[in-house]
Order: structure tokens, then C-alpha cells, then sequence
């Protein structure tokens, strides 16, 4: 049975990692939005991040992803 679940994992794998994904973060405001894409984004944490108005539409590309 174990065997089942390692070849469905790994078949969710190749398919989430060889194509474009599109992730919609939503949440309140101060949650950490912001500062969550741009970390992921820049692999790095800004302290000056001033409060986003409007959206943030940011494409990143992490590993094969």
C-alpha cells in the first residue's frame, strides 16, 4: 500500500514542478503579507516594507517551479 502513496506523491510532484503554478495570497491587514512574497521572491527579509495599496503581482521562478 505504501508503494500506492510514493507513486501518487511523485506523480503530484511532476506535475506541480514542471509547470507555471499561480498562488493568490489573501489575508488582514499587518498579517505579513508583503513581506512573505517578498521574502520568497528576493530569498532575503526587507524590515522597510511600507503597506501595500492596492495588489502585488510578482513572478518568481524556484526551481522548477
Amino acid at each position: 500500500m505504501s508503494w500506492l502513496l510514493k507513486k501518487f506523491v511523485s506523480w503530484v510532484k511532476s506535475k506541480l514542478w514542471q509547470r507555471e503554478i499561480e498562488i493568490s495570497i489573501v489575508g488582514l491587514q499587518n498579517a505579513g503579507k508583503s513581506t512573505l512574497t517578498g521574502t520568497l521572491a528576493h530569498g532575503g527579509f526587507d524590515e522597510d516594507t511600507i503597506p501595500t495599496i492596492g495588489f502585488n503581482f510578482r513572478r518568481m521562478k524556484k526551481g522548477k517551479v
